[in-house]
């Protein structure tokens, strides 16, 4: 019986390890994205369309890292709202349309804000 409560104890702490790790790489790498759309942002309205289709595709080639992460952590239907506004936007720079790139990029950075919302560990969560 012993035995037993110890495997439980163990079980338990490594499964919240996971789950910190878990919360923490997704804050972390929604962070990051969040800062390369504001500088990809701030290229736009300048109509720095050579540096924005740099940043795009440096934030494609991130995302595509993170996405594969988070594919073991979170809903997939958040990622692919993700997933689709990130294509937009490099779709949008190529055209150089800037109003529709600004407004893309704004309900990119929305979606990015509440991934880490949504995952917070909650007693609710749980059960």
């Amino acid at each position: 019986m012993k035995k037993l409560g110890i495997g439980i104890t163990i079980l338990l702490i490594i499964t919240l390890a996971i789950t910190a790790y878990g919360y923490t790489f997704t804050m972390n790498s929604a962070e990051e994205m969040l800062n390369d759309l504001t500088e990809l942002e701030n290229s736009i309205e300048t109509n720095n369309w050579p540096q924005a289709n740099k940043e795009v595709d440096e934030l494609i080639s991130k995302w595509e890292e993170i996405n594969s992460i988070w594919g073991l952590l979170l809903d997939h239907t958040e990622m692919s709202k993700l997933d689709i506004s990130i294509n937009r936007i490099n779709k949008l720079i190529e055209l150089e349309d800037q109003e529709k790139t600004l407004v893309e990029l704004a309900l990119t950075k929305r979606f990015l804000q509440q991934i880490p919302e949504n995952e917070y560990p909650r007693f609710t969560n749980i059960f």
